[in-house]
């Protein structure tokens, strides 16, 4: 008879932080690094506020996020259900890591 052992999922890499220093001007913009190595100075506010509904002609959901301090400032994207996954890994990737830095 042969014996099958089923190992845990291999562990995914963190979300690592973006490069630093963080420059917040007195205005309230912070100069923020892009994907593309650039930086760019976009608004800081504190908080969002969230909204989805399901929408399977486009693949999954569309989720809309807002500034909490600034409801005016929204976007919103489509997110496959793997997508909505990934963004929840994501989060709890970056809760873990703050978790280590105290």
């Amino acid at each position: 008879m042969i014996t099958v052992e089923i190992l845990p999922p291999e562990a995914e890499a963190p979300r690592p932080p973006l490069p630093g220093p963080l420059i917040v001007r007195r205005d309230g913009m912070a100069l923020m690094p892009q994907p593309d190595g650039s930086h760019a100075w976009m608004p800081l506010r504190a908080g969002l506020e969230l909204g989805w509904m399901p929408v399977p002609e486009l693949g999954g959901i569309v989720l809309a996020i807002a500034s909490a301090t600034f409801p005016a400032e929204r976007f919103a994207t489509t997110l496959s259900r793997g997508g909505l996954r990934g963004l929840i890994a994501d989060l709890q990737s970056i809760e873990r890591q703050l978790g280590e830095i105290g």
